[in-house]
């Protein structure tokens, strides 16, 4: 198959959809909140509106409840919220790059599955496609993980 060269570029495609929200930079801890895709207009409206000119969540009827084991807002209408404090950033580019640790999982019920995991189909989470800007829905199951690489590793033994 033929290969092309691309400009380069930051290649972050595809990306699960997150808001993050913090009190300040110095606070040293934020939250990611993963909106689904009937959010889809609140969280691309979060992301071009600046907080600077406006109150942001109040336009769009958002509300705040502080975390629990960080000093970072969480939004109450997202579904799925990790709690994060900064443990690393670096300056890449143009841009910083900041390493989370996550200090706390906030899960609607209604997304769980019977083992009280995160059910992606009940999330519904948005993928954003940076090449095309984009927003897409989660696909199909296309294989159980594990099991195509462990039957083709069985048959090359």
């Amino acid at each position: 198959m033929a290969k092309t060269e691309l400009k380069l570029h930051a290649v972050v495609s595809p990306t699960e959809t997150v808001v993050v929200s913090a009190y300040d930079k110095d606070s040293k801890a934020f939250v990611l909140g993963f909106p689904g895709v009937d959010q889809v207009m609140e969280a691309d409206y979060l992301g071009v509106e600046s907080g600077y000119n406006t109150d942001k969540l109040a336009n769009i009827g958002y509300t705040t409840s502080p975390a629990k084991n960080v000093h970072a807002p969480v939004i109450n209408e997202f579904r799925l919220s990790l709690e994060c404090e900064i443990v690393h950033t670096v300056t890449v580019g143009s841009h910083t790059q900041v390493t989370g640790e996550v200090k706390r999982i906030i899960a609607d019920e209604n997304i769980l599955n019977e083992k009280n995991k995160i059910d992606l189909g009940k999330l519904k989470p948005i993928i954003y496609d940076e090449e095309q800007f984009r927003y897409l829905s989660v696909g199909e199951k296309i294989a159980d993980a594990f099991r195509p690489g462990a039957e083709m590793k069985k048959k090359l033994q």
